[in-house]
């Protein structure tokens, strides 16, 4: 595979970021890869426009990067790949995620994606609290970035004296003197410079209520002022009317200015004229979006974006404030620190047992209890559309890894601490004893609890399913949670010794087993290769819209079916299709997780597998060339065709009607969701691959990086390494050496580098600094 990969598809410049893997037939360099897949874009950032629909439903391929409103969909995945090697862009593109994702401030609840609107209320997102203790983590790790833990950001606002010019208030800034006269697009592009916006909160057309969120600043103002202008820049959502509110501080109920916009943005800093003047004092400014008849039942609802200082000279006055149809949150400041303790205390609540024990992570919620039994059951995670509820292992694994991250940067960062060993390996043991058989490494995907409504009483959260007749076990041997439970077990094994070697050594061989049953492409997996439906098609989220089904829960293969992701029981319907739903398909974060799991035979010669075709399916569509199929050559990494008419017509009266032809002619319904290239994982395989080959561990601080359990100081001279014995005897055959250009640490731009020599495998490790961000 490494000789037939010609990269073409972009002219890289020396310096560049890239992981370089030397085997012994040639060197690859990803540098090209990573440049036309990981970090670049079309011109309309969304990566090769109308280029296939044999790649994902818009027929988009390598969209660039993902909004924070999705820091569910695998947020601590997507900012690896910014991190590790996006540089100081993709730095400051996590870090404004990390500031402006909301959290309900007495939960300490992280929204799943901006107001919980994430499939119109059909998706829970409860690792998204997880995933935010990751982020930071990784983060600060990347970056050393200390001063976001502590330090608040500052709203940008311009006032008018009552004589003189206009003029930025607040906290100093290391800003422009003339910014109040740069018009918002251009202050964007400043250093520093983030978005924040508010959120429509309104009824679900399903049930429940979608909270908003309003955007606040608390400044102090020394002079007499007579107008104040906000730096705000339009989305690319519907636009919703908008009010601005401005009042004291000390008396925030006594609205001083209030102004409705129904307009549209200008592109200069909108301003308000308050008809009087307003003394020196300490004011706060409020924006929140109203209600619009003209909103459809389905959208994303966003305001304009409220230009955001993300690093003053001192703490600056930026908060936000959640809200619900029936309570409000008090504002909360954006400062990490306080939000990460905040995220943590809800982590905790749902292993904390009534009797004082800790436990595996429990959703006690109805409405998320994994059974599929009535229509008011929805998924929980970022699988979304598996009814995964209750006890869900991926949704627990993620928590885990968060606690021990939160451990970690306890230790040398400026956030309080917590002991939370024992927590950790008590949540672990109580893991292993619910899901994990210990003799053949199967794990249980989920555990259901069968609950009717908010008024039954739970599930005994301490009982197996085997010990509650409630709890209803689910095992679909999916392969991302097999790979992160290898991960995070292992590592808590390393750290603390709480997982029994022999547990983590049948959960591998599982994993192996499934690998090979799973891999679709060299480095694509299924992700599960027990099909849903051998259980029931309940738990599949369509189930609820069939109009028409039999006795089991099937969808009838009839034309006038309702609906969408129709399983049949012949096995012919989309839902049925390929043992793979992912929140669309294979996408590359299976990839991901089945990296970071260590080095296994095959690992060279997947990655491999992936970078020619990602190389082959780029330099095409780089080439608009559409004389031929698409890359005939890897067919099997691509979406597979629909053949029975009849899905195809199902899924297009789902749509309401074909999607817009690709180059080729062909649309969305003419293809299963089976590869979806355009969703945010893409290029994090990347890094993930050297990442999990030489199982980096990178300190909180960024000072040092462990090699396979070795620690390195950054920088470091040529360092012997040797792996475990096992992680020893896995390594692939025929890798030479890895490199990793471009690595971010603690804000230095790194190179590792690690030569292969033996067997038996010993790595010569060496760490350079090239520059700082």
């Amino acid at each position: 595979v490494a000789l037939a990969i010609t990269l073409t598809i972009a002219a890289v410049a020396a310096g560049q970021p890239s992981v370089r893997v030397s085997t012994t037939n040639g060197t690859i360099d990803a540098a090209a890869i990573l440049a036309a897949f990981a970090f670049a874009a079309a011109p309309d950032g969304s990566g090769y426009p109308g280029s296939s629909h044999h790649l994902s439903d818009d027929g988009t391929f390598g969209l660039r990067a993902w909004s924070c409103a999705d820091i569910a969909t695998q947020g601590s995945l997507i900012a690896s790949k910014l991190l590790s090697l996006g540089g100081p862009s993709g730095a400051a593109q996590v870090r404004g995620w990390l500031l402006n994702t909301p959290m309900n401030a007495s939960s300490g609840q992280v929204w799943a994606t901006e107001g919980s609107m994430y499939h119109m209320g059909g998706q829970g997102g409860f690792e998204a609290t997880a995933e935010y203790i990751l982020t930071a983590r990784m983060y600060v790790a990347h970056t050393g970035d200390r001063a976001a833990l502590s330090t608040n950001p500052e709203r940008l606002v311009c006032i008018t004296p009552k004589t003189g010019q206009p003029r930025l208030a607040g906290v100093p800034q290391h800003l422009p003197s003339d910014i109040c006269s740069q018009p918002p697009w251009q202050v964007a592009a400043l250093p520093g410079i983030t978005g924040e916006y508010s959120v429509l909160a309104y009824a679900l057309a399903q049930d429940g209520y979608s909270p908003g969120k309003r955007m606040l600043t608390r400044l102090h103002i020394d002079e007499p002022f007579v107008e104040f202008s906000l730096p705000l820049l339009s989305r690319d959502h519907h636009s919703v009317p908008f009010r601005v509110l401005l009042a004291l501080e000390s008396t925030p109920d006594k609205i001083l200015f209030s102004h409705v916009v129904n307009e549209s943005i200008p592109a200069s800093w909108l301003s308000f004229t308050l008809g009087t003047t307003l003394p020196a004092g300490d004011y706060v400014i409020t924006h929140e979006l109203l209600s619009s008849s003209t909103k459809p039942s389905e959208a994303f609802w966003y305001g304009p974006a409220w230009l955001t200082n993300a690093w003053p000279n001192s703490s600056g006055g930026a908060l936000f404030q959640t809200y619900n149809r029936d309570t409000t949150e008090s504002p909360m400041a954006l400062a990490l620190a306080p939000r990460l303790e905040a995220a943590l205390r809800n982590l905790l609540a749902g292993t904390q047992r009534a009797d004082g024990q800790i436990g595996v992570y429990v959703i006690d919620d109805f409405e998320f209890r994994g059974t599929g039994d009535t229509a008011v059951n929805s998924a929980s995670a970022y699988y979304d559309l598996l009814r995964m509820g209750y006890k869900a292992l991926y949704i627990g694994l993620r928590v885990l890894a968060a606690m021990m991250d939160y451990r970690d940067m306890a230790k040398f960062l400026p956030i309080p601490s917590t002991n939370l060993s024992a927590a950790t390996c008590s949540m672990a043991a109580d893991t292993v004893r619910q899901f994990v058989n210990a003799k053949t490494g199967q794990l249980t995907s989920w555990i259901g609890c069968e609950r009717a409504s908010a008024q039954a009483p739970a599930c005994n959260a301490s009982a197996t399913a085997a010990e509650d007749a409630r709890q209803r076990a689910v095992a679909l041997d999916m392969v991302p949670v097999q790979a992160l439970a290898v991960s995070v077990l292992t590592r808590l094994q390393q750290d603390q010794g709480c997982v029994a070697p022999s547990v983590l050594a049948a959960i591998q061989t599982k994993l192996d087993a499934l690998l090979s049953s799973s891999r679709r492409a060299p480095g694509l997996f299924a992700t599960n290769t027990i099909p849903i439906e051998q259980i029931s098609p309940r738990l599949w989220l369509a189930a609820d819209r069939w109009e028409y089904v039999d006795a089991a829960g099937f969808a009838r293969a009839w034309p006038n079916q309702t609906g969408d992701w129709q399983m049949f029981r012949d096995g012919s319907g989309n839902g049925n299709f390929g043992r793979q739903e992912e929140n669309g398909g294979i996408l590359l974060s299976t990839s991901v997780f089945v990296f970071e799991a260590g080095p296994y035979p095959a690992m060279l010669d997947d990655w491999l597998g992936l970078m020619a075709a990602m190389n082959a399916i780029a330099a095409q569509l780089h080439a608009h060339d559409t004389h031929g199929p698409l890359t005939p050559r890897y067919n099997t990494s691509l979406r597979q065709p629909i053949t029975t008419p009849l899905v195809h017509n199902l899924c297009a009266a789902a749509r309401k009607g074909e999607s817009p032809p690709d180059w080729w002619g062909q649309v969305e319904c003419d293809y299963y969701k089976s590869v979806t290239y355009a969703l945010p994982e893409n290029g994090a395989f990347v890094y993930a691959f050297a990442a999990g080959l030489l199982q980096l561990r990178i300190s909180p601080l960024g000072d040092t990086v462990a090699v396979h359990g070795t620690r390195l100081p950054v920088p470091c001279g040529r360092t012997p390494v040797s792996p475990a014995p096992d992680a020893a005897a896995r390594f692939p055959p025929g890798l030479q050496a890895i490199a990793i250009a471009g690595l971010a640490l603690g804000g230095k731009n790194s190179t590792l580098t690690c030569k292969v020599d033996g067997p038996p495998v010993v790595l010569q490790c060496t760490i350079s600094i090239e520059s700082t961000f």
